[in-house]
């Protein structure tokens, strides 16, 4: 995940994935790992995050998500 305010060139396709645009208020999170829905939006609303993610056989068991503001004194 990229977040650009400009950019010049092509986006190349990997194995991974095959890049393309879209706003922010279009992302697909449904053909997204389930994880970003709890922190993407803050990172494309600009805030700064921490986040710890816990994957078993590919299934989101637990997640913490704090935004880094939050952290004031920790």
């Amino acid at each position: 995940m990229f977040v650009a305010r400009e950019f010049d060139g092509i986006p190349n396709e990997t194995e991974e994935a095959r890049p393309f645009w879209v706003h922010k208020d279009a992302v697909p999170l449904d053909r997204m790992w389930p994880d970003d829905e709890f922190w993407l939006h803050h990172v494309l609303n600009g805030k700064k995050i921490y986040g710890r993610f816990d994957f078993r056989e590919w299934k989101l068991v637990k997640h913490k998500v704090r935004l880094l503001e939050d952290l004031d004194g920790v």
